[in-house]
């Protein structure tokens, strides 16, 4: 009944058809918003408008429930037309708005906003004006029959009609003292609400003063949001500090949550200390010239168990041509690395997404490997289509910019073992810059250091790779592995310098043994030095070791030891091909 006496008193009210298109069309693109996270301005925007305009909020209401529901319907058809629109010549004009102030914070990087929002106008607008037309048409006949009609002029006189009617709609008779056909040409009013501009004002007075209040547990919380986004698990956080004056931000209590074994920490630190020097939140970008940890430390257990964030898809399985051994055939811990190779793969793809031109993928994709349209609708099921945004289009400069990073004596795991990891220029969006950012990770003993360089604007999907183990142990190779190999004792060095090209790995190695013992047939022979050179192939998450058909022999002719290669020579056969394993292993 209360929704039927909202009815009549829209229809005897004093409604005109600016307040109820402007109700239809707010309402209609308040719900066509994803959600709160997607365009966390456009809707407060939108919200104080409703408030400020004298739009009809039982009106606005109904139709945000009406576009909800048809927006929930059609979100995989909206994130299939955001990608159409992400290639056509709006691209320019989104990229703009993605990258302007204010406008950065409407979400339009989302592939499913655009459509989203351009579907709810035009059904707020449609609405809207069908609307206006139908209650002046209405009152129209309705003054008409008030006027010229004797048998609506009876009806209207009994009492159990003016019963029903009253409380059904409130009652039949013109509200006031104007009547119907006064009503119908009622078409002006007071486009805003003078309470709703004090209401407004006063809101964000009441805002200003409790961000004060409370500026450190808003921060701490928004930090806190946007590293398990990142992460992809919990991250706890005990307190952020932010020094205006100095342009400092500190975080105290960092630990993130291993998404692979949600009982230990990927990474925590007691303090970080950031030194920015360009922040504009308007356009969503900041700029930290500094970044340093305290005490940093990996693979430590947390007291309480994380948990995940974000679902991501399984990654898609490639097989490099040619005779290959998986990390599963020589590594005793296959499923530990696998995870964290994984993850490795996972902040690839966040960092460096594959760069298109025309709409056309740059090189063409092998054989089985989805496509980038794939890809992007595989992480759009599992993550939700509402989530999905677009790194590409963000411009100029990258949302997120770290000019140096140092993270010194790092534990990992307790172990005695030391490590640091440096950086240079790395960003959200690395591919806008023009320098290469570098991160490298190396043992503070100096033994061990790998490097990766990021794409830049000159290479967009290109990456290289840079590796170096020296003195390994081989019984500390063994015991790894898991299993017996066919060496005793001595040292392994191992370097490789290669590329990353769309997450695909091309990475010559040379592996050389010191002083050890090669064991093969029965047969023992003391090696002083054995280069053997391998090809790393495969992707991040599925790293494949290649052996050339011709690299032991050739190792086996740099070392000198003909007797070796003649007793290879003779077991040609599954025994060789054994042997080869056991030696990319």
């Amino acid at each position: 009944m209360l929704f039927t006496r909202k009815i009549g008193k829209f229809l005897r009210g004093k409604a005109t058809p600016f307040q109820i298109i402007s109700a239809t069309v707010l309402g209609a693109l308040l719900g066509s918003l994803p959600g709160v996270s997607q365009g966390p301005l456009l809707l407060v925007i939108l919200l104080f408008l409703l408030i400020v305009l004298n739009a009809n909020i039982f009106l606005a209401g109904i139709t945000l429930l009406i576009v909800k529901l048809i927006s929930l319907v059609l979100l995989p058809v909206y994130f299939q037309i955001g990608m159409v629109l992400l290639e056509s010549p709006l691209k320019g004009l989104i990229s703009k708005l993605v990258n302007a102030p204010v406008t950065a914070w409407f979400g339009l990087d989302h592939y499913v906003m655009v459509p989203s929002l351009i579907v709810g106008l035009l059904i707020g607008l449609l609405l809207g004006i069908f609307l206006s037309r139908t209650l002046r048409a209405f009152r129209m006949k309705m003054g008409s029959l008030e006027e010229g009609s004797e048998k609506y002029q009876v009806y209207a006189s009994k009492f159990w009609v003016k019963a029903i009617a009253w409380i059904l709609v409130g009652g039949l008779s013109s509200k006031g003292k104007k009547s119907w056909s006064e009503m119908a040409d009622h078409r002006k009013g007071m486009p805003i609400r003078p309470i709703g501009i004090v209401f407004v004002v006063s809101l964000g007075i009441l805002g200003f003063l409790g961000f004060k209040l409370m500026d450190k547990t808003i921060v701490t919380n928004m930090v806190r949001d946007a590293l398990e986004d990142a992460n992809g698990a919990t991250v706890d956080i005990t307190g952020v500090e932010v020094l205006p004056g100095e342009n400092r931000v500190i975080v105290n209590g960092l630990a993130m949550a291993d998404p692979e074994a949600l009982e230990n920490n990927r990474f925590a630190s007691q303090q970080l200390v950031a030194d920015i020097s360009g922040m504009n939140i308007l356009a969503k970008k900041v700029v930290i010239d500094s970044l340093q940890f305290l005490e940093p430390k990996v693979g430590t257990p947390r007291k309480v168990p994380g948990r995940m964030t974000v679902e991501l898809p399984e990654p898609p399985k490639t097989q490099p041509e040619g005779e290959v051994i998986s990390i599963d055939d020589y590594l005793g811990q296959a499923s530990v690395w696998k995870e964290r190779l994984a993850t490795l793969k996972r902040i690839y793809d966040r960092i460096a997404p594959y760069v298109k031109k025309d709409g056309k993928e740059e090189k063409p994709k092998e054989p089985g490997e989805p496509g980038w349209r794939e890809q992007l609708l595989a992480r759009a099921k599992a993550e939700g289509y509402a989530k999905v945004k677009s790194e590409s289009i963000v411009s100029g400069t990258p949302r997120f910019w770290i000019r140096e990073l140092v993270a010194n004596n790092i534990e990992v795991g307790g172990n005695d073992d030391l490590f640091a990891i440096s950086g240079l220029d790395l960003s959200s969006q690395p591919a806008l810059l023009a320098q290469s950012g570098v991160i490298k990770v190396s043992r503070m003993d100096g033994n061990f250091d790998v490097e990766l360089s990021l794409p830049n604007s000159a290479n967009p999907n290109q990456s290289a790779l840079k590796i170096r183990y020296a003195n390994l142990a081989v019984s500390d190779l063994e015991e790894a592995a898991g299993k017996d190999l066919p060496m005793d004792g001595g040292t392994l060095d191992i370097s490789g310098e290669g590329v990353i090209d769309g997450a695909i790995l091309n990475v010559p190695v040379k592996v050389t043994l010191h002083n050890t013992t090669l064991n093969a047939f029965g047969n023992s022979l003391p090696l002083d030095k054995f280069p053997l050179e391998i090809q790393l192939q495969g992707t991040l998450d599925q790293p494949k070791l290649k052996i050339p058909k011709d690299a032991i022999q050739n190792a086996l002719e740099d070392a000198g030891k003909a007797k070796i290669k003649n007793m290879i020579e003779e077991k040609a056969g599954d025994q060789l091909k054994g042997l080869f394993d056991k030696l990319g292993g």
